[in-house]
């Protein structure tokens, strides 16, 4: 049996008297646990569509039971293997921007605080992954707006956690996160089942160190077959 909390009444008998709580936010929503109990004990449960922002829900906490209340359709949906679809949905466009040649860096927010450190942060990575980076400020991104830059193998939109996520069905070139740009030209780095949608957690984590482009060939899962990845001019 699950109990339903709700945050605004229910604080105190949550966290106690000390008031020993962890704050997790995701798209505007806020919430508290308490210290001694972890994320992944919990049981989601969402009440809307299916859309981005579920998506963001499922990669962040991907480690939890998530349920989902459609009340449009009035249906309550358990499939398990939705998450896992989403999950390798984007494992595979870190995989397909491991083969791009020319990254385009989408500016999709003026209004986040560290916007200007981390599309810093994204040219520096691409570069020192033998890469050449466009810089494109453009608002929000459609299909239309991007067809306007076929030279680009794939774009990082650098945009608030709420909106960073797009369907890249839609679009030529696939449109991944700063985090899912770490995992494909960061040296050495592997995913951990860590999803990280936020511009202060990117930030204060460890840095991570662009591909060197002298080292041995990489093996290209999309390919099937050693590639090397040639320094644009």
């Amino acid at each position: 049996m699950c109990t339903v909390i709700t945050p605004s009444k229910d604080h105190k008998s949550l966290c106690g008297p000390a008031g020993g709580c962890t704050r997790h936010t995701i798209g505007g929503l806020v919430w508290n646990i308490p210290d001694r109990k972890k994320m992944e004990e919990h049981l989601l449960f969402w009440i809307g569509s299916d859309n981005s922002a579920f998506a963001n829900v499922v990669l962040t906490f991907n480690g939890c039971e998530i349920v989902r209340y459609d009340a449009t359709e009035e249906r309550l949906l358990t499939d398990v293997s939705q998450p896992l679809k989403i999950l390798k949905r984007r494992y595979y466009l870190v995989e397909k921007a491991k083969d791009a040649n020319i990254i385009g860096v989408l500016v999709g927010t003026l209004g986040v605080a560290g916007y200007l450190h981390m599309i810093h942060q994204m040219k520096e990575l691409i570069t020192k992954a033998g890469k050449k980076a466009y810089t494109l400020v453009m608002g929000k991104p459609n299909p239309a707006k991007l067809a306007n830059f076929p030279e680009c193998d794939v774009f990082i939109n650098v945009s608030c956690a709420q909106t960073a996520l797009l369907d890249s069905k839609e679009f030529l070139a696939p449109v991944i996160t700063p985090f899912e740009a770490m995992l494909a030209f960061g040296r050495g780095t592997q995913w951990t089942g860590a999803y990280v949608m936020e511009f202060r957690d990117l930030m204060s984590s460890s840095p991570v160190e662009g591909s060197d482009q002298a080292e041995e060939a990489r093996f290209s899962f999309l390919k099937g077959g050693y590639v090397e990845d040639v320094a644009q001019p």
